[in-house]
């Protein structure tokens, strides 16, 4: 089984690597020691029996945290760090790297090569520093490839 997530943080369980491959009985009896339940990815490792699945209904509290959560980053108000008309060369510049680097990763994984991910975060980063000091530069620049 994958274990993709447990019910705390992977460095409080003394797990090497975010995302466990469970083969042995002695790594389950690991993770029954540390964890009071864990998460599967049942398409990277085999599902478990149905019994021990676990199908019960968030409860009040969860649900009204997160909704709490949610409301906190609608009403999130974000400052404007730099001027539309200085903030768009970088954004365009964000846009082509990061539109650069995905073509490429296509092309990789077409050619069943492996992906390059720090090159493709680098674009990513781009874009989100971009986003970050002026939101409206890179959704216009977003719209106007859409519309043309």
């Amino acid at each position: 089984m994958f274990v993709c997530r447990l019910d705390r943080s992977w460095l409080e369980a003394d797990f090497p690597l975010e995302g466990l491959l469970i083969k042995t009985l002695a790594e389950v009896k690991k993770l029954q020691s540390a964890c009071a339940y864990v998460y599967l990815d049942i398409t990277r490792g085999a599902s478990p029996e149905p019994r021990y699945i676990l199908r019960d209904q968030p409860s009040l509290m969860q649900q009204a945290t997160a909704c709490e959560e949610i409301e906190a980053l609608r009403s999130t108000r974000w400052a404007i760090e730099s001027a539309f008309a200085a903030e768009l060369p970088r954004a365009e510049a964000a846009q082509a790297l990061l539109g650069q680097n995905i073509r490429e990763m296509m092309g990789d994984l077409a050619a069943k090569r492996s992906v390059d991910l720090p090159r493709l975060r680098h674009g990513v980063e781009a874009m989100v520093a971009s986003v970050a000091r002026n939101p409206s530069a890179f959704a216009w620049l977003n719209e106007m490839k859409r519309l043309g």
